[in-house]
């Protein structure tokens, strides 16, 4: 990967230079002892999560009468969601991990959103939130996002999707609670509708998710791809790709959404409630916290999502300049006065 610096005149850090195995020494200035941590502790709350929530579901499950199968496939798909998303969260963890050993400071600053985007689609917040402290420049990014990102979901999906029916249909099939399986496919009950249609869509995510790891990770996948004929396969697809990722961060936007106006109702509940200033102070801390949040999440998908669908296939991020609209509107006041 190659750098534009005509894009920007920071002074990276020198020394930042590759090392004997590929990756980059600690004397870069971006916080990546913190974006692995950050990968680390993602990774393990989401693993703890899930262990909890097994726990928890198997008191539950075992605990529903054996005719109430609606509720047995509605926990069973529950467990199956979650599950996904762990794996998800897992690979995406290592794939951030990899970008970070592996990319000089220039490399990925250019690139933080791409990796935000990632960290975004499975819920994360730290890792958009140490982007945020990378050097306030100019940059266009050097990995090709439909491209880099489709690679990324078709391993997602290629093992996701097993994982999902897998782990809906285990709970259901063993245990002393098992479901018959003439039961289980039944097409005149609910349960039966959702095992056909957990079936179905992870067949064919599966399915879509084999050809494109085929088709993306071959050695000439990357030249394919920028040839408008050869690449026309390879550019459907990503644009289905990117369509679903489009999706799920206009869903991260209407959450973080939904989040602010949740903090705000607290602020006004807190109030009519007469619950004391420690707890208004406390409402009102939390608002103005999750004001920042979803700015800074609202910033960064819909840069992301821009970059995405441009024609050139690049996101590309311009210096923020704040500074110098603040000193020309003092300069503006003070010759006014």
């Amino acid at each position: 990967m190659t750098y534009n610096q005509s894009n920007s005149n920071y002074n990276w850090n020198s020394t930042n230079s590759q090392g004997r195995y590929g990756g980059y020494n600690a004397a870069s200035r971006l916080p990546r002892g913190w974006l692995k941590f950050s990968q680390i502790a993602g990774t393990f709350f989401s693993v703890l999560g899930l262990i909890v929530f097994i726990y928890y579901m198997k008191d539950i499950y075992n605990g529903l009468p054996s005719s109430d199968l609606v509720n047995k496939a509605v926990t069973a798909l529950l467990l199956s969601i979650i599950v996904y998303f762990v794996w998800r969260s897992i690979y995406t963890a290592i794939v951030i991990v990899r970008l970070v050993d592996h990319s000089s400071d220039e490399e990925l600053c250019a690139n933080r959103y791409i990796i935000s985007a990632l960290s975004l689609g499975v819920g994360g917040f730290f890792t958009p939130f140490l982007m945020t402290s990378f050097p306030n420049v100019d940059t266009t990014s050097t990995i090709k996002p439909r491209y880099f990102l489709s690679k990324v979901m078709g391993v997602c999906t290629l093992i996701g999707a097993p994982i999902l029916a897998l782990t809906y249909f285990i709970p259901l099939l063993i245990g002393t609670t098992a479901v018959n399986p003439s039961l289980i496919f039944n097409t005149n009950s609910t349960m039966g509708l959702i095992s056909i249609l957990v079936l179905t869509i992870s067949a064919i995510v599966f399915i879509f998710g084999l050809a494109t790891t085929k088709l993306f990770f071959t050695k000439q996948a990357t030249s394919d791809f920028a040839n408008n004929n050869a690449g026309k396969l390879l550019k459907i697809i990503s644009t289905i790709w990117m369509a679903i990722l489009t999706i799920e961060l206009v869903l991260v936007i209407v959450l973080s959404i939904i989040r602010l106006i949740s903090a705000l109702a607290d602020l006004f509940r807190t109030r009519e409630e007469g619950a004391g200033i420690l707890m208004m102070l406390l409402a009102l801390f939390n608002l103005f916290i999750t004001i920042s949040y979803v700015g800074m999440i609202i910033y960064i998908t819909t840069k992301t999502m821009a970059g995405l669908w441009s024609i050139d296939g690049t996101v590309k991020i311009p210096k923020y300049q704040h500074n110098k609209y603040v000193k020309s509107r003092v300069v503006a006041t003070n010759n006014n006065v």
